[in-house]
């Protein structure tokens, strides 16, 4: 039982290192807002599908229709995005329209949105593409 234990163990280590990504197989925020456009204080969408978390105070959002939004939140929610399992985001305005007075919420955590802009996505992967 004891040698059961301590392979799965060591299996879960060699399994946490293997998702490591090198520093320069990650792209930085700088390659992101390379691809952003201006600042909005609204941007239209249908359904939000996905997220990733792409800088200490940035979340990258994918929506229906290939929309991409990049949005800043609170310097204080820096940490919980880190570590994050679960992103939702509360509409204070309308429906299908997210806006600097809407909130993201991380876990529990509510934190304001200081910043919305449009991500071209095809744009971002292409000069990802030619830069390897």
């Amino acid at each position: 039982m004891r040698l059961l234990i301590l392979t799965l163990l060591g299996m879960l280590l060699v399994g946490c290192a293997g998702q490591e990504t090198r520093s320069d197989e990650k792209p930085d925020l700088d390659s992101y807002m390379a691809h952003a456009g201006e600042s909005e204080n609204r941007v239209h969408f249908r359904r939000l599908t996905s997220w990733q978390v792409v800088g200490d105070q940035w979340v990258l959002l994918e929506a229906a229709h290939r929309d991409h939004f990049l949005v800043k939140v609170d310097a204080n929610c820096a940490r919980d995005l880190e570590f994050a399992r679960s992103l939702s985001v509360r509409q204070a305005s309308r429906i299908n329209t997210l806006s600097r007075l809407d909130e993201v919420y991380v876990g529990d955590r509510r934190c304001s949105i200081r910043e919305i802009r449009k991500f071209d996505r095809d744009a971002f992967r292409e000069a990802r593409g030619s830069a390897r």
